[in-house]
């Protein structure tokens, strides 16, 4: 990752628990243009970071929604989950910025 993004990286994880927010109720709605366009801008901000298994799991959530396949989406918001919880605990406002004591950058 570059330095410049490092400041970046506590907004960034933040936002992609918001994401998983945002698809649970997308998936409740039954909202697959919407789950579309969160894999499309996922894939692209993740690939910005450097994060390989984001953008594979964007890329995945964005085809799976092309197909309105409900259960593939299911598993992949569930793949999803386990990552952001295996490698980024849920956002705590720390000061300065600082990252999560156990952030791990791809």
């Amino acid at each position: 990752m570059e330095q410049e993004l490092l400041p970046l990286l506590p907004s960034f994880i933040e936002s992609r628990w918001k994401d998983m927010e945002n698809l649970e109720l997308y998936m409740i709605q039954g909202d697959y243009t919407a789950i579309k366009k969160l894999g499309h801008n996922l894939r692209g901000i993740s690939g910005a970071f450097g994060f390989t298994k984001l953008v594979q799991i964007a890329t995945n959530l964005e085809a799976a929604a092309n197909k309105a396949d409900h259960r593939s989406l299911e598993n992949l918001i569930e793949e999803y989950r386990s990552y952001l919880t295996e490698h980024y605990s849920m956002p705590v406002h720390s000061p300065e910025g600082s990252l999560p004591p156990n952030e791990v950058v791809e």
